[in-house]
């Protein structure tokens, strides 16, 4: 709701800052000209110092390496033997009704619970 008041404001404030900067500058911003192309004399810096190379050092030379894994058979897990149930190891749970239409429920549903 404020926000339009808020940039109003703030661009007011700044159009206003901008032109008081614009106009009460300081004095030696305008007055004097940039300098002649003429009267400026560039200095060519000092060439480097030749610098001797040091004398290379031998290299070392080592024999390539050659890693090499055995071979060791795998063995095959043995699967899980799971005694034959009869029964189912969990009981069922009601969770609420299916459906509530006009404050009466209807029907519910029911799930197993996880084996431990």
């Amino acid at each position: 709701m404020y926000q339009s008041w808020v940039f109003a404001t703030t661009l007011a404030a700044g159009s206003g800052l901008f032109a008081y900067t614009a106009i009460t500058g300081p004095p030696d911003m305008m007055a004097s000209p940039p300098p002649a192309v003429d009267a400026v004399r560039v200095v060519p810096p000092e060439p480097p110092a030749a610098i001797a190379e040091p004398e290379p050092e031998p290299m070392v030379v080592l024999e390539p390496i050659v890693v090499e894994a055995r071979q060791t058979p795998r063995l095959k897990a043995k699967p899980k033997v799971v005694p034959p149930s009869d029964r189912p190891c969990s009981t069922w749970r009601e969770l609420g009704p299916t459906t509530v239409t006009k404050g009466k429920t209807t029907g519910s549903v029911s799930v197993r619970e996880l084996c431990p």
